[in-house]
């Protein structure tokens, strides 16, 4: 079963991707609010049963959280995922841009990759869509420089629980404490 961490990361893809598609908005915002407390939260929420979870969630989330655990998988999550062009998930990895922004990119001017992005920006183009201005776009063009000067970068969040399995598994093969991070 995934873990809050896990669970918490595919809320929040759920409602950029609703927010990308114009879906429902309402749910996107719900999906935001209980993938931050899932991120605030002691116990597994796999774990909790259905009125521990009411006292949590909305019925919405629930329902959600329960296909997950009966399936291990969000089947309308997987459905955005299919009809998502690849380059807009490394699109919402940049600063400032979120589902509706990269809507009306996608929709409005076609733009599906960082790279045609970057152009669009350096063209000029971004400025002249509703919504986008010439401080938006440079904000982009600093937002994409950043994020390519730091793709060899990990955070540490996001490799500390593997880092920590590899120190225990060096701790046992060498049978010894003095490894460490």
């Amino acid at each position: 079963m995934p873990s809050n961490r896990e669970i918490s990361k595919l809320f929040s893809l759920y409602a950029e991707l609703l927010l990308l598609h114009q879906k429902d908005e309402r749910l996107a915002a719900l999906l935001s609010g209980a993938s931050y407390r899932l991120r605030n939260l002691d116990e597994q929420i796999v774990e909790l049963n259905t009125s521990e979870l009411s006292k949590l969630f909305r019925p919405e989330i629930i329902s959600i959280i329960r296909q997950l655990k009966v399936t291990s998988t969000i089947e309308p999550l997987d459905e955005l995922i299919q009809l998502t062009p690849q380059g807009l998930f490394e699109m919402m990895r940049i600063k400032g841009l979120g589902g509706k922004k990269l809507s009306v990119l996608w929709k409005t001017a076609g733009i599906d990759s960082i790279d045609a992005l970057l152009q669009a920006c350096k063209n000029d183009t971004i400025s002249k869509i509703a919504g986008f201005g010439a401080k938006t776009q440079k904000n982009i063009i600093t937002a994409i420089e950043a994020y390519r000067s730091n793709e060899k970068r990990f955070h540490y969040a996001s490799v500390a629980d593997i880092a920590n399995r590899l120190v225990q598994a060096l701790q046992k093969i060498f049978k010894t404490k003095y490894i460490s991070l």
